[in-house]
């Protein structure tokens, strides 16, 4: 089934791509979830419109994702954690929702970005964490990991 894809799919399709899908993945997937339409002669005359949208939304996206990654050049995120006493372990290794919180409660929205860390961040000290935004644009935050 020829499909007109809405939005990006990672590792699938652009939005505004044409492609061959199976009919049950976008019967049962792709149409329902609002990440394609089935391209019928009517959606083909409009296919020009949705492109220029999602070129303008990517866009918008790319430049969302340059203007918050310099918000985290030279940043150095301290995140408090709880650990037992005369230890220097954590209760709870820290997580990339942990980095979403603190960066939130500093007021830097990094929203469906992917954080990933180089090692397991489970002990008090200094870390680094890469944090994807797509677009290939890549910032690096060092953490500061604190008991409490």
């Amino acid at each position: 089934m020829k499909v007109i894809f809405i939005k990006t799919v990672p590792g699938g399709a652009e939005a505004g791509e044409i492609k061959n899908v199976a009919d049950g993945y976008a019967r049962n997937y792709l149409v329902p979830a609002g990440i394609a339409i089935v391209a019928t002669p009517e959606a083909l005359a409009g296919h020009a419109k949705i492109k220029r949208a999602a070129e303008k939304q990517k866009q918008s996206d790319t430049d969302w994702a340059k203007a918050t990654g310099a918000k985290l050049d030279n940043l150095v995120l301290e995140i408090r954690a709880k650990t037992p006493e005369a230890s220097e372990n954590l209760y709870a290794a820290i997580n990339e929702k942990d980095i979403k919180n603190s960066l939130s409660e500093k007021g830097i929205d990094i929203r469906g970005a992917k954080v990933s860390f180089s090692e397991p961040v489970k002990a008090l000290g200094e870390y680094s964490a890469d944090i994807d935004f797509g677009y290939n644009i890549k910032k690096s935050i060092k953490i500061k990991v604190i008991g409490e």
